[in-house]
């Protein structure tokens, strides 16, 4: 049986995605908030809008795993008044940017269900093309 207090849970498994070493949704924030030279960047995660034409390429792709974390639970769409995933840069740095993440969401009585999390995030300091192997260079081998 579904619970409206187990919204916390779906705010709090979309912020544990976000974090996650493999989705490079933080980064491309981080480079959007930089281009734009606004505060924060936010989605809304139950029309799939965001506050930058940019993020429509993750919007669908957010939107779905917010549906999804719904349906993991039982919980109907109707219970959900607003769900919004904001993404801000709290500290920027020469090697890397401290970012952080926040899912909001308002359920259909008026209670607030959030969670918010930081991660760190390591940005190139040189292009992929000249990174050699630190065991090795590609001639070593053959000399």
């Amino acid at each position: 049986m579904a619970r409206r207090r187990e919204l916390r849970n779906v705010a709090d498994g979309m912020t544990d995605h976000l974090i996650g070493p493999f989705d490079d949704t933080l980064v491309y924030a981080k480079h959007l908030i930089q281009l734009r030279a606004v505060s924060d960047v936010s989605l809304n995660l139950l029309t799939g809008v965001g506050s930058l034409p940019e993020l429509l390429s993750y919007a669908e792709t957010w939107r779905w795993d917010f549906v999804r974390h719904l349906g993991a639970r039982h919980i109907p769409l109707e219970w959900v008044s607003a769900a919004q995933l904001t993404v801000a840069i709290v500290e920027l740095g020469t090697s890397r940017a401290l970012m952080r993440a926040q899912v909001w969401i308002l359920d259909d009585l008026g209670t607030e269900h959030t969670s918010t999390r930081r991660a760190p995030i390591h940005l190139l300091t040189r292009p992929h093309e000249a990174m050699v192997s630190r065991w090795r260079t590609p001639t070593s081998r053959y000399e």
